[in-house]
């Protein structure tokens, strides 16, 4: 009797021991992000854990019983080809599974994601198979961010290849523009040659407006804001891109539209990225229709701006129009539908917009068409009228000081020095040069010294191999505290150029530039814009 109940202790307690093991068993399964299946040796589920009913989107009452082979297919993600399902490789191999990386085919949402796993066969005390355990996670979204981080890196090359770049080609163009710009003054309205220099100048402009675009591509970078009508800039991109195509535009502009502070070059890529855009979703032609109008957005508006003054820029295009699936992720970088596309346009538009304080909104129907609605900050300040190219030259012509000022021109190219000190000796300035930071220094002291101080300086930011004008305007500023220095470069995204005053700056004229400019940023920064008009 003492022997019968001995072996009925012992077998409660194995009992109990094996509850407790299955019971921990079944938490630690239920703990797993990653999905657990286990089959028999003909390939029947008889065990799933709650992540694997996630993946598989089916629950266990749907899966046990049943063959893997109906739950997922298993495709080469190099061939393309289907590959037998890591169960049943292994129940024939009697081996375990490495750990592989392929498409798989969820059999019953048709979804396709990447898939990661392992397998392992499950001997009984006989080492005969009795089935196999199945460890498998989802990694397609983490794939999707180090293909996106690749990417990145490469986007972080590119700007560092792309600010190169631009400041030297905006320091060539420089030289052709500042040269374009005094052929203009010795030309004649009427002469048929002025106009020849007129598309030149506005090439000129264009072949900077591209290493802008180039920048903002690769690195971003803050606007550098100016008030401006926008209604030039629109018409402007529009019709460069439409050049060629197959696509015509359509313009209503309300009277009296409001100003806008903005970075005239982003917002040319912003108009630029949604016509191109619109000329991609209509392949056969078509027609696109651009508004634009002044908006007052009250509080509690359903777009998430402030309230306020905004213009709206309305861009509708008649093309295939994007799905409800996809119309969420469009601003997303590196999102695409285009087997050629990059991902990059409307995220970079949506980047900017965010940057100048406002919106961007899309409505889309299938076969109908996309509206763009960009929603952009009106400015508290109003723009002068737009002057025709002959009260542009005229000025230019006309333009001098009471005096002679003295301008210190600091760059370390010997092309620009020369056509700026040009510029500036028809403005009616007595210019000193300097190629880098340590001699702009040494001649101002010596201008003091000397009683024949500087009006003001033009500073390059950037002096390969010497000192440039962020560093150089800090002791210059010791030596004189009330000093007038405008910042010039052809790399305009160093945060110098966006934050000028905080460096020491009283103002900023970027790379490449016309005589105008020049004109207007000097008497801005000497006389508070205040200048007589004489005949030079």
């Amino acid at each position: 009797m003492a022997v019968i109940t001995s072996d009925i202790t012992l077998r409660k307690r194995a009992e109990k021991l094996l509850i407790e093991e299955n019971e921990k068993l079944l938490v630690t399964l239920r703990a797993l992000s990653d999905g657990v299946i286990t089959a028999d040796k003909d390939g029947r589920v008889i065990l799933i854990n709650d992540a694997a009913e996630k993946l598989l989107d089916c629950t266990k009452e749907e899966i046990i019983g049943r063959s893997v082979a109906e739950l997922f297919l298993i495709i080469d993600q190099k061939t393309g080809d289907i590959v037998k399902n890591p169960i049943y490789w292994v129940l024939e191999k009697k081996t375990s599974l490495g750990l592989e990386n392929n498409k798989a085919i969820i059999i019953k949402s048709k979804k396709n994601i990447m898939m990661e796993y392992n397998a392992a066969p499950i001997f009984d005390i006989e080492k005969k198979i009795i089935g196999v355990v199945l460890v498998f996670r989802d990694i397609t979204e983490n794939l999707r961010i180090q293909d996106e981080l690749k990417k990145s890196q490469k986007l972080e090359s590119i700007g560092i290849l792309a600010g190169g770049i631009a400041h030297d080609f905006n320091n060539i163009l420089v030289s052709i523009l500042g040269n374009i710009s005094l052929a203009k003054i010795n030309t004649d309205i009427e002469d048929s040659n002025y106009h020849f220099l007129i598309d030149a100048e506005k090439g000129t402009v264009r072949a900077k407006e591209l290493t802008q675009q180039l920048l903002t591509f690769a690195k971003g970078g803050d606007p550098v804001k100016e008030t401006s009508s926008i209604e030039e800039i629109i018409k402007d991109s529009t019709i460069f891109v439409l050049r060629g195509s197959n696509v015509a535009c359509s313009f209503s502009f309300l009277d009296d539209i409001w100003s806008v502070d903005i970075d005239k070059g982003q917002i040319n890529q912003v108009i630029q990225n949604l016509i191109i855009n619109a000329i991609q979703s209509m392949p056969s032609g078509g027609k696109i229709d651009i508004n634009v109008e002044n908006v007052i957005l009250e509080e509690h508006s359903s777009i998430q701006l402030a309230s306020g003054k905004y213009i709206l820029i309305s861009i509708r295009d008649r093309g295939t129009g994007i799905s409800k699936e996809y119309i969420d992720k469009i601003f997303d970088p590196f999102f695409t539908t285009k087997t050629k596309g990059t991902g990059l346009g409307l995220s970079i538009v949506y980047s900017i917009i965010k940057k100048h304080n406002g919106a961007i909104l899309v409505e889309s129907t299938i076969g109908l068409g996309t509206t763009f609605f960009v929603y952009l900050p009106a400015s508290i300040k109003q723009t002068n009228h737009i002057k025709t190219n002959k009260e542009k030259n005229e000025k230019i012509k006309n333009m001098t000081f009471s005096q002679k000022e003295r301008i210190l021109v600091m760059d370390d190219e010997e092309s620009i020095r020369l056509v700026v000190g040009k510029m500036l000796n028809h403005l009616g300035y007595e210019v000193d040069f300097a190629s880098d930071g340590e001699e702009a220094i040494d001649l101002y002291k010596k201008a003091i010294e000397y009683n024949k101080p500087f009006n003001c300086v033009i500073m390059d930011l950037t002096i390969p191999g010497g000192l440039g004008g962020k560093e150089a305007i800090e002791k210059l500023k010791e030596i004189d505290p009330t000093i007038k220095a405008i910042v010039s470069s052809g790399y305009s995204n160093d945060p110098v150029i966006s934050n000028f005053k905080q460096y020491g700056f009283s103002e900023i004229i970027a790379k490449p530039f016309v005589m105008e400019e020049l004109s207007e940023v000097l008497h801005k920064v000497i006389s508070g814009d205040k200048y007589r008009s004489t005949n030079i």
